[in-house]
């Protein structure tokens, strides 16, 4: 009878062992960063809608507060606010621009007023509600209403 003699094996990992490991690695590593991006730009598309909120209601507060009519505009992913007519002396200004992340995609571009009886009106001075939303780059969605009442409501 024959005897079979076995070499011991060196210990070690061998190179496909090695390559399966490092392309699990990589798909790991490609999810991860994609996940990441996601949750970036969902928290600024969240930054944005509540940037856009805090200038409405700095808008219609000063318009009430110093009985100047104070105008929004929202011009591609930029909003900004400026009195209508020249304001009292001693006024705080209002707050500057607000501006989505690049890559995002805002809508629709429309301009309106608040009077200085806190209601929202358009360009043809009628009681109106606007609907703006911004989507980041990643898909997350924000939505803001400014009612004709006043309300400003965010979704």
């Amino acid at each position: 009878m024959r005897s079979v003699t076995t070499v011991p094996r060196e210990s070690g990992w061998t190179l496909i062992e090695t390559m399966v490991v490092l392309a699990l690695l990589a798909i790991t590593t490609d999810i991860a960063i994609n996940a990441w991006a996601n949750i970036l730009s969902g928290s600024h598309t969240l930054e944005v809608v509540q940037g856009v909120k805090r200038l409405a209601l700095q808008a219609r507060h000063q318009a009430m507060l110093t009985n100047t009519p104070v105008t929004i505009q929202a011009t591609g992913c930029t909003w900004s606010a400026s009195y209508a007519a020249t304001p009292p002396s001693g006024v705080q200004p209002l707050p500057p621009p607000v501006e989505a992340p690049a890559g995002a995609r805002c809508g629709p571009d429309f301009s309106g007023t608040y009077t200085p009886n806190g209601l929202w009106v358009d360009g043809a001075q009628t009681p109106t509600a606007v609907t703006w939303s911004v989507q980041g780059a990643g898909g997350s969605k924000g939505v803001i209403v400014l009612h004709a009442g006043g309300a400003i409501d965010v979704q």
